[in-house]
């Protein structure tokens, strides 16, 4: 059994993959049954919890014009197929008999099922109006009345409370600030000015601290311009009561207020009768549209019944036939030279056909020789895929490593490489990556530079510019050498641009040490030339006329100073003359 059920399986799936229709009335159908689903929860599950709503009438005359559509849907469905029997049998088509047989068939196991339905729908027309007038109504009645007389005798208890605190201000007139709650009155006082200002509270419990705030301003407008008196609020899960009058506590007007916190369960009770009190409104007010709702919600379950037995009839008279049409069609495709056409088993009964199908399938060997053929071109192409991406990426890893920056862009300034040498070059953020706009990516100084190597390489034409750029680092400035490449295809098209980034800046610190020692070199040959003639010509001068002049002296110290200035010359020549044979590193 369970052999046979994978067998069905797989001939329908085949059978659903093969014929468009099919598979496109099994999506019709499960789209339907879906609706259909969700409108039987939508009674069953919500219901009428959602009648509470002020929009409630609206959503059931919604779901009732969609039962209606459905219903013009199903409707059209089965017509569909019961004026395809009637072509069929005109045209005396094969197969035809035995699916009018099914078809009847069907329908008459299906007749109990349309007639539960029908009793359904019968039942709720003729048992709606009791159950909407029944008990229900009478316990929310009951419910409500005990509401307003929890409520009257709170407003009374209330007043009481006021009057009895009326009393008690007036005899303690002079004694506010130290006033206690007059004996056996618990209730939660509030006294305020004739300006609504906070004078003194006597607050009994922690609830009512918790709970209790100062009147609205529209509490107070009501109280001066409609003299209410009496104010009901919602605050979280709790119903708020309070009570406020104007007194005169000596030539005073004050306002006294009375504040009681009802409880939870109190609340919780409250709510439930009048969300109860509103759905019985809206039931008894909607009875038709709801009793129309349900008997359509019937009506539509059996069109439905009908359509899938039809629907049935059919595909199971397609899995007799169908093998015969299949073969037939094949035959008449070889006739006409299409070498090659398979004919698949697809369901149970095909079976019986499988020797003379495996006798017309043997000439389609050609076929499979072909498809061997193009799994090795296709495997080769696969391979060769592999190789390409290996190469792709031992670029990448290179441009990864080198310490070359590389930036490659598209033909509209999208940076598709970003290497990270020139991340750490230009100080970018890590995670720029391709996709981007180089203006997104490049920070100010390197943006500046970039955009005008790509101005001139278009204005100019030329295949590469060169740059020099400072970055300044936390290290301190950066020498960095930048150069724009324009790509071109074989045609001659511009393909993008890729540009070069290198660290110059140990270069150029070599080329200034070079060019310093060059200066040094130079300078010492320069000033060394002309020393050793004068220290001469000045030991001479001393030794001619040194007993000769009359300021000796002077002219001692006047040659000494000579002699002693070309020494120290010559201390810095040699400093030179060291400077520039030190070699480079």
């Amino acid at each position: 059994m369970p052999s046979r059920l994978k067998n069905l399986l797989k001939n329908y799936k085949e059978l659903i993959a093969t014929d468009s229709n099919i598979r496109n009335r099994m999506l019709a159908v499960v789209v339907l049954l879906f609706l259909l689903i969700v409108l039987v929860m939508f009674s069953m599950q919500q219901g009428f919890s959602v009648l509470e709503q002020s929009g409630s009438q609206l959503m059931v005359f919604v779901a009732i014009n969609v039962n209606i559509v459905l219903l013009a849907i199903v409707f059209y469905l089965i017509a569909r197929n019961l004026l395809k029997l009637s072509y069929e049998r005109r045209r005396h088509v094969l197969g035809v008999n035995l699916k009018t047989k099914l078809i009847t068939s069907f329908i008459i196991l299906s007749l109990p099922a349309m007639g539960f339905h029908l009793f359904a729908s019968f039942f709720i027309a003729t048992n709606l109006e009791t159950w909407l007038k029944g008990q229900q109504e009478s316990m929310v009645h009951s419910a409500q009345n005990i509401s307003e007389a929890y409520h009257n005798n709170l407003r009374k208890t209330m007043e009481l409370q006021n009057l009895i605190w009326e009393n008690h201000l007036e005899k303690n007139e002079g004694e506010l600030s130290q006033l206690k709650p007059p004996n056996n009155i618990d209730a939660d006082v509030t006294l305020y000015s004739e300006n609504q200002e906070l004078l003194k509270q006597w607050m009994q419990s922690e609830i009512s601290q918790a709970y209790w705030s100062t009147p609205s301003l529209n509490n107070w407008y009501q109280l001066k311009t409609k003299d209410q008196t009496w104010f009901t609020e919602e605050l979280e899960d709790r119903f708020i009561y309070r009570h406020i009058r104007p007194v005169s506590i000596g030539n005073r007007k004050l306002y006294l207020e009375v504040f009681f916190p009802a409880t939870p369960y109190a609340s919780g009770a409250i709510n439930d009768i009048i969300a109860q009190d509103q759905n019985t409104r809206f039931l008894t007010e909607s009875e038709d549209l709801v009793r129309g709702y349900y008997l359509i919600i019937f009506l539509l379950m059996t069109l439905f019944i009908i359509f899938v037995a039809t629907w049935l009839a059919f595909y199971l008279a397609r899995g007799f036939v169908q093998p015969i049409e299949d073969l037939a069609l094949a035959t008449q495709r070889v006739s006409e030279g299409e070498l090659g056409y398979q004919v698949e088993l697809r369901g149970t009964l095909d079976k019986d056909f499988a020797l003379l199908m495996q006798s017309f399938n043997s000439m389609s060997r050609d076929l499979l020789e072909h498809q061997v053929a193009l799994d090795k071109t296709t495997n080769h192409l696969q391979e060769s895929h592999r190789t390409l991406e290996s190469q792709i990426r031992f670029v990448e890893l290179v441009l990864e490593n080198i310490t070359t920056g590389v930036m490659s862009l598209d033909m509209n300034g999208h940076i598709e490489i970003l290497n990270r040498s020139a991340k750490q070059m230009l100080q970018l953020k890590t995670g720029s990556e391709g996709s981007k706009h180089y203006r997104e990516v490049l920070e100010k100084e390197s943006l500046i530079m970039f955009e005008e190597m790509v101005k001139q390489i278009e204005n100019t034409k030329e295949r590469s510019i060169s740059r020099n750029l400072v970055v300044h680092k936390k290290e301190g400035p950066v020498q960095v050498s930048a150069t724009l490449l324009l790509l071109r295809n074989n045609e001659g098209l511009s393909a993008g641009m890729v540009c070069v980034y290198n660290n110059i800046t140990e270069i150029q610190r070599l080329q200034r040490a070079r060019a310093w020692r060059e200066v040094a070199r130079r300078i010492a040959h320069e000033i060394k030339n002309p020393l050793t003639p004068i220290q001469l010509s000045a030991e001479r001068i001393h030794r001619k006329y040194a007993g000769e002049v009359s300021d000796d002296v002077a002219l001692q110290q006047s040659t000494q100073t000579i002699i002693k200035e070309v020494q120290h010359l010559k201390r810095m020549v040699s400093e030179f003359s060291n400077f520039a044979k030190i070699p480079e590193s």
